[in-house]
């Protein structure tokens, strides 16, 4: 098969792939599409946009079966007029669908493209306690599909591609780092996007968060409050940040020591105020827990409320009952059938999930990225600072690690320069969990696209805030940061570049400027 679509000129075989050999794989259908192609986006529930392609390509689905439950669904689209470069777009949340806007996309640039549903349900949890789909779940998927993924792009084209790339966030931004760390031959250049990879510790703050709203019957901070917080937090900080003061967001979140003791209500005082038991949950979710600060909330991200992806409301248990914490924590690694998030204790239970997350792939926090790096990889590494999910802290303390682990002897200069070679880390202000009221980031593919092709890392990243951002993530439409031809008609506040860490920013009405230390 690999010779009769190799041969010049010929018609590459769209309908052959179907007897294609790949270890675990099979191919179920291979078809070419129309001029004009349209699908659902299965993954935003309730509210499936339609998807358009205005071209025609292979389209291949199949299923990769590792072991005797799995069922790893995925689909390859390669296009007529293939860039010679095969691009994957990773899942989000407990995923359970093929994410059709990134594919296509990428796809309208050239690339032959993949997605895979990492062999989970949307409506049958069952999979979260079985060992070998959550093991799909967290490792196996996302390299099975692009084993297989990349193969077929080589039958079919009858050569393999000259560059491979993967972009995902949230869980995908997970099956980012999880490829860099464990499968680094996989792809040459990753875009990891507020990667939620210390599993066991998103998990644990979730629900220390749900136990500081929930802790007694006025501890909850409902949207008042929270608009309350945020515009105060706003007033005290903006403009000290390093950003200016006309900037409705925080450009450093960490340098703003705003105290919410200040808006406790007065006697007799009802409206525009916190309750003292109000006052010490805000306390509480800006310092975060006594042994484990990293996880704690930054000013400026209590508010405006963008769905579960930005904002504090979604901190009150919601988010322990969108992943099934309890079952998953509960039965899964406490083996505890009634258990609830208001019997989690950190200090005690936080061990137990370090140990039984230990030896599972996909839920590490692993800095060493020598054989990433030794084959010449790229990672970019994007994160918000007002993101409500995967606590900010996270990326920096990341980048960090990464630096120690370089140093092997070198000064801490020497070592920072290192790993800006092969690593360049963004903290975007505003920015929630894919979306935000302040900035975003606006091409990410094609900054890592850049940086692969020509070796030239990027010192900037273009970040971009939208006039209509309430209204595009009430829409549950896709982040401007994996199809920004959806954006492209968006109405735009402000412009403004990103500084790659840690270099400072210095900024003015009319540029920004970026200083390492």
């Amino acid at each position: 098969m690999a010779a009769a679509v190799g041969t010049a000129h010929a018609e590459p075989d769209c309908a052959a792939l179907t007897s294609a050999n790949i270890p675990s794989t099979t191919v179920e259908s291979a078809e070419r599409t129309p001029a004009t192609f349209t699908i659902n986006d299965t993954y935003r529930e309730g509210n499936a946009a339609p998807v358009t392609v205005n071209r025609s390509f292979c389209r291949v689905k199949g299923l990769i079966k590792p072991s005797p439950t799995s069922q790893i669904h995925f689909e390859v689209w390669l296009p007529d007029d293939w860039n010679g470069d095969y691009f994957q777009t990773g899942n989000g949340g407990l995923a359970g669908t093929i994410r059709y806007p990134e594919i296509a996309h990428a796809l309208n640039r050239g690339f032959a493209s993949a997605s895979t549903d990492d062999g989970t349900s949307r409506s049958n949890f069952a999979w979260a306690i079985d060992p070998e789909r959550m093991l799909d779940f967290r490792d196996r998927a996302v390299h099975y599909t692009a084993v297989a993924g990349q193969k077929l792009t080589e039958i079919y084209y009858g050569r393999e591609a000259g560059n491979r790339f993967f972009l995902g966030g949230s869980k995908g931004g997970q099956e980012a780092m999880n490829e860099v760390q464990r499968y680094p031959e996989d792809f040459d250049g990753v875009v990891a996007l507020y990667p939620a990879t210390r599993g066991e510790f998103q998990a644990a703050s979730t629900l220390w968060y749900a136990q500081q709203m929930t802790r007694t019957p006025g501890s909850l901070l409902k949207e008042p409050q929270l608009r309350l917080l945020h515009t105060a937090a706003l007033r005290a900080c903006a403009g000290t940040d390093g950003g200016l003061k006309s900037d409705w967001f925080l450009t450093d979140p960490r340098k703003c020591k705003f105290d919410p003791q200040r808006l406790q209500c007065k006697p007799g005082q009802s409206d525009d105020c916190l309750t003292a038991e109000q006052v010490i949950t805000a306390k509480a979710l800006y310092a975060g827990p006594k042994n484990f600060p990293e996880l704690r909330m930054l000013p400026g991200g209590e508010w405006p409320q963008l769905g579960n992806l930005h904002g504090w409301s979604v901190l009150d248990g919601t988010l322990v009952k969108a992943f099934s914490l309890e079952l998953s924590i509960g039965q899964g690694v406490f083996h505890q059938p009634k258990w609830t998030y208001r019997d989690f204790d950190i200090d005690r239970d936080m061990p137990r999930l370090i140990e039984s997350s230990a030896p599972s792939p996909g839920n590490t926090f692993d800095p060493d990225l020598k054989a990433f790096q030794a084959r010449g990889g790229k990672l970019i590494l994007i994160h918000g600072w007002s993101d409500p999910m995967v606590p900010s802290l996270h990326s920096p303390l990341y980048w960090d690690r990464v630096v120690a682990d370089q140093a092997e002897g070198r000064t801490p200069k020497e070592a920072v320069a290192r790993t800006r070679q092969f690593l360049r880390l963004f903290m975007v202000p505003g920015y929630g969990h894919g979306y935000g009221d302040g900035l975003e980031p606006a091409d990410p593919l094609t900054a890592i696209v850049k940086w692969v092709k020509t070796d030239t890392p990027p010192e900037t990243l273009q970040a971009v805030a939208y006039e209509d951002s309430a209204a595009w993530a009430a829409a549950s439409r896709s982040p401007s940061a994996f199809t920004p031809d959806e954006a492209r008609d968006r109405p735009v506040r402000l412009t403004r570049k990103l500084c790659a860490w840690p270099a400072k920013a210095e900024i003015t009405a009319k540029e920004t400027k970026c200083k390492l230390p």
